[in-house]
Order: C-alpha cells, then structure tokens, then sequence
C-alpha cells in the first residue's frame, strides 16, 4: 500500500511536467497561428489600400505607353551609366504616374495567393470578392482586369480556373457598375454583351407640332433608322477606354415640292425652280467613346451605301399609302445618281462639356433635381453624301455620363441588393424624363442631294464616268453654303425601354429664282422655305 501510494504521489509531477510541456507547444502554435492571421490580415489590408490608392489615382489607360517605359527602366538598370542623364531623370519621374500599374500587379497576385486552395470551380474566396467590390471606378477595374488576363504564372489548370473565376467576377462588378452609373459607356469585359439595346427612330415632317400644319413632303421629308448597340466591337488596340459600338442600317430621303400635279405628272419629272429628288440608303459602324473626365466625348461612324436607289420611292410609298394618305410619289426616275451609285461617308463629331457641376441645379425634392449642363461640339464630315463642318452649342438636363448620343440615360434598376458597394452609385429611379435644346450652324462644302454626285465637287459631267450624269441638278451658286439648325428633345425612359421625340428647324438650303405654289394655292418661296420636321424614336433597352 505504501509503495502504491507513493507511486500514485510522483505521477501528478509527471503529469503536472507533462501539461506544461503541451501548454507550451500550443501556446507557441497558437502564437504562430495568431502572427500568421495577423500577417495575412495586414497583407489583406495592404492590398485593399492599394486598391483605394487605384480609385484614388489620375493615371490613363495606356499600355502602349507603359510597355514602352518599362523597356526603357530595363534599359536604364542593365547599362545605367550608357544612358543620357536627362533620359534617366525622365523615367524617374514618369514612374510615380506609373504605380497604379505595378499596385494592380501586386493585387492581382495576391489574388492567385488567396484562390491558391479555393478548388471551386465558380465561387472566389471572401476576401477576392471584397477587394473586387471596394474599387469605385470602372477605369480601375480595368486595370486589374487586364493583368488577370495576363497573369500566366504556372499555366497549371488551377491558374486558368482562377483566372477565368476572376475575369468574370470583374466583368460582372463592371457591367453593374456601368448600368447603374452611365449610358451604355464601358471598358471592354470578358463575355461583353452582344446586344445592349435595339433603337428605331424615323424622321418626317407629318410629325412636327401643330394643328394646322401641312404635310407638304419636301425638303428633308423622311427618314429611317434601325441601330444595335453593342460591347463586341470595341477598338482598344492598347489605349482602352469607355465606349459602345453601334452597327446601323438606315436611309434619309429628300424631295422637291411634287404635289403639283401640273408638273409631276411623270416618274422622270423635275421642277426646275426646285430641288431634286435624293436619297441616301447605308449601313454603317459608329463607335461612341468618352473620357475618364466624363467631361469629353466622341463619335466616329463610317457609313457604306448607294444614293440613287429605290430606298426613297419605297419609303414614300409605304408612308404615302397606309399613313400619311398622301399622294402617289412621283419623280424618283429623276433623283440624283440614278438608278444607283456606291457611296461612302465618315464622320467625326467632338463634344465637350464646359463646366463639371450643372450651371442651374434647383432642388425639386429629396431625390429629384432640376439641372441644366451646357456643352459644345465640332464635327465634320466628308463623303458622296454630304461634306461639311459644323459648330453647336447644347444646353442639356443629363450630362455626358448620365445622357448619350442615342438619347439613352443609365439603365433604372438601381437596388441596394445589386452586389455593389454601397456608395459606389446612386440609386435612381424606374421612370425619368430628360429633354434637351441645341442649335448648331453648318458650313457645307459640297451636298450631293442638291448639287450632283460628288464628294468635293460635283461628278455628274466628268468625263470617263461609266455612269450617266443625273437628270437634274443645280448649279453650285444656288446652293446655301451656311446652313442652321435648331434642335428640341424630350423623353422618357423605363427600366427597359426609352421613348424620344426631336423637333427640328432648318434654314434654306438653296435659291431659286421664281416661286412654287401648292395644291391649294399657298406659296412656297424656297429663299423663304425653313424647314420643319421631326424624329421619334424607341429603343428597347436589353
């Protein structure tokens, strides 16, 4: 009993000794434990800072630009002293504009870090999509998004499985982000969307404001339309930047005053003291694009077609027999370019807004403002339609961002449960009206629908031409080279579907030295003949 009593007095030594070497052991992995939570939380931390410093950034996207420093910063560490002094000094500078670059690098490596033991097949880990999630500027997002593409460290399927996780999780907080804050603008994005929306619009005098207008189909008497916004075609070539691309099919159609059955009483027929019958049917390519600012943007569009064809007859047939109760259209046989000739046109148009807060902003309400933003533009066009320059001035209630050339505000389904941080865009409303006043003067060089074929010069009587020269035409001097235009719009839009209507003004386009009279004895002095019509349009928003 003794000798087992004594036993059972040294064992809580023993075990006393043993505990406290187990107490050490898991103090010390509890240590390691905890320094490596702390290390990864500040390393997380870092990375979420970096991502701020991003937003926070006034860098450009250029990699064009940012490629070529980086071979030259090459070229300076591997023969320094061989470098001109002025060069080396350059680079030094150039590299602070340069640290969002090499900040996006970090950030997308630690992504890899992070998805390195994440095996889903879609899911990223918490921490990927809270970074993901903190960046408030889409050109930021940009950024990241192009060194996922790049990043091809291993090539290992795992890698690809996570770039292709990232790529669409950073798509997908981008298209978000640009539905809720901007019209149709975005930075190219995996699996950009084929069709963001479908636009009709037709232009015709029938549909100008008043009760005891006349539709006297002449001048500028109709148009057509159909446009697909995309995200497919866009033209980065390095310089990425936010824009919608546009594929159109479309025709304008003008006439000469020819209800006068006393003298169109022929396809073939011409009014001498008139203009003659035109028509321009295209297809074309329009990419819209605007700047970091949001305070400038861009339209360039290249239009292929014919003039000369059948597009206005149809046109006005279809109108004339089911809609307008109008008479039969007679005189196309006599249009310009007839019966048909290929013709190209480009246009560039520059907008630029003055000033970055509206000039009026009047509170309506906790969540409505009334606000006017003014703004300025320049385009020029060259082609067998029409050459010209023109200057306007545009007085707005959306600006650039808010407000594009189609007319088209941000999408309105903004909702708390989007997926986007709060703050990183205002919330807005399912219905919205906006409306808009712009007078611009054009100078014309050369118009083809009054003064021949042509892009500079009339073509009709160049020797050589296969094709005949038109019927008729007129003479250079009887064309109004300075022409001006006076715009109202005003629309509505849906979550998903937009309605606009544009009463337009247009001074004289040409002169004429006698006087027309209608089919019911009014007169129609053409030096005197301002133009009036209008455009609605609809578009279904996708």
């Amino acid at each position: 009993m003794i000798s087992t009593f004594g036993a059972k007095t040294k064992n809580p030594r023993k075990m006393k000794l043993l505990l406290a070497i187990i107490s050490f052991v898991f103090l010390l992995s509890l240590n390691n434990s905890l320094s490596q939570v702390i290390q990864d939380s500040s390393e997380f931390m870092s990375m979420y800072n970096k991502a701020n410093e991003i937003d926070q950034d006034e860098y450009i996207l250029n990699f064009v630009k940012y490629d070529r420093y980086e071979r030259k910063t090459y070229k300076r560490d591997s023969t320094d002293r061989k470098m001109w002094w002025f060069e080396t000094n350059q680079l030094t500078r150039q590299s602070k504009f340069w640290k969002s670059y090499e900040n996006a690098k970090e950030i997308v490596e630690y992504f890899y870090k992070l998805e390195k033991s994440n095996y889903s097949e879609t899911e990223l880990t918490n921490e990927s999509n809270a970074i993901i999630q903190s960046f408030e500027k889409l050109r930021s997002l940009s950024l990241i998004l192009n060194y996922v593409g790049e990043y091809n460290e291993s090539g290992s399927p795992h890698d690809l499985t996570v770039r292709k996780k990232l790529m669409l999780a950073i798509s997908s907080q981008m298209k978000v982000m640009a539905d809720n804050n901007q019209a149709w603008y975005n930075y190219s994005t995996a699996g950009s969307k084929k069709v963001k929306g479908v636009q009709i619009m037709t232009a015709n005098d029938l549909f100008r404001p008043g009760i005891r207008q006349k539709n006297d189909d002449m001048d500028y008497t109709g148009a057509l339309k159909i446009s697909i916004a995309t995200d497919l075609l866009k033209l980065d070539a390095g310089r990425p930047n936010q824009s919608y691309q546009v594929v159109c099919y479309g025709g304008e159609v003008y006439t000469p005053y020819f209800k006068d059955t006393n003298i169109f009483i022929k396809d073939d027929t011409f009014n001498i003291l008139d203009r003659p019958h035109a028509c321009f049917e295209y297809f074309s390519f329009e990419n819209h694009g605007i700047s970091k600012s949001y305070h400038t943007r861009w339209t360039t569009s290249l239009q292929v077609g014919k003039m000369g064809g059948r597009f206005g007859f149809n046109f006005q047939y279809f109108l004339h027999k089911d809609i307008s109760l109008s008479p039969y259209p007679v005189g196309w046989d006599g249009q310009i370019a007839y019966p048909s000739r290929l013709a190209l046109q480009g246009q560039f148009k520059l907008e630029r807004q003055f000033f970055e807060k509206p000039t009026i902003d009047i509170r309506i309400n906790d969540n409505r403002h009334f606000q006017l933003y003014p703004s300025g533009s320049a385009q020029i066009a060259v082609g067998h339609f029409m050459t010209f320059g023109e200057l306007g001035l545009k007085v707005s209630t959306h600006n650039f961002k808010q407000y594009n050339p189609n007319s088209i505000l941000p999408r309105s389904f903004g909702s708390r449960n989007s997926g986007v941080r709060q703050g990183s865009f205002k919330y807005s409303k399912k219905f919205r009206v906006y409306g808009a006043i712009e007078m611009t003067m054009r100078g014309v060089l050369h118009n083809s629908t009054l003064e021949g074929f042509g892009v500079i010069n009339s073509s009709e009587e160049k020797k050589g031409v296969f094709a005949d020269p038109s019927p008729y035409y007129l003479e250079s001097d009887r064309v109004e080279r300075l022409v001006t235009f006076l715009e109202l719009e005003g629309g509505f839009q849906f979550t998903r579907l937009n309605l606009f209507y544009k009463y337009s003004y247009k001074s004289p386009e040409f002169n004429t030295p006698g006087y027309l009279y209608t089919d019911d004895g009014r007169v129609l002095n053409p030096n005197e003949r301002n133009h009036h019509y209008a455009t609605i349009g609809v578009t279904f928003i996708l």
